[in-house]
């Protein structure tokens, strides 16, 4: 049965007895997000991977920003992938999960837009993104997988 209400934490009487259910509802265990992996399908970095906790940036700041300005992006996109804003999007920690957000953080959008699973994402509204999933950065498809 389930515990309660909440399908985020077992009930008290459960917590006590040490018992465990799992809900078909509640958000499934996302594993160590360091060790997730970016591949590049597409643009200049094309077949390069990393993991999350390989990037200086994620290690520092829980955060990987993605463009083509040499002073704010972490993961830099040759001056070939011309669609590609110098600012274009962010890849950060929150809650435990990996989200995305397009833009610069500061209300900027990019010019080309990202896209995850195919939705365009709203400027400045972020998306958590699952253990396996595809984004574009403009015309570049990235997957992140565990």
């Amino acid at each position: 049965g389930l515990t309660g209400a909440n399908p985020f934490r077992p009930a008290r009487y459960d917590r006590k007895a040490g018992v465990v259910w799992h809900s078909p509802i509640a958000p499934a265990p996302a594993g160590p997000v360091p060790e997730w992996r970016l591949i590049f399908r597409e643009g200049s970095l094309k077949g390069k991977s990393s993991r999350l906790g390989a990037i200086p940036a994620f290690k520092d700041r829980k955060e990987v920003r993605f463009g083509r300005d040499k002073n704010w992006a972490d993961v830099k996109l040759g001056n070939e992938d011309h669609a590609v804003s110098a600012q274009h999007c962010v890849l950060y920690m929150s809650k435990g999960r990996v989200h995305l957000r397009d833009g610069n953080g500061s209300g900027k959008p990019s010019t080309h837009g990202t896209k995850v699973d195919g939705a365009k994402l709203d400027a400045g509204r972020a998306r958590p993104l699952d253990e396996a999933a595809s984004f574009h950065i403009a015309n570049i498809r990235v997957d992140i997988i565990r």
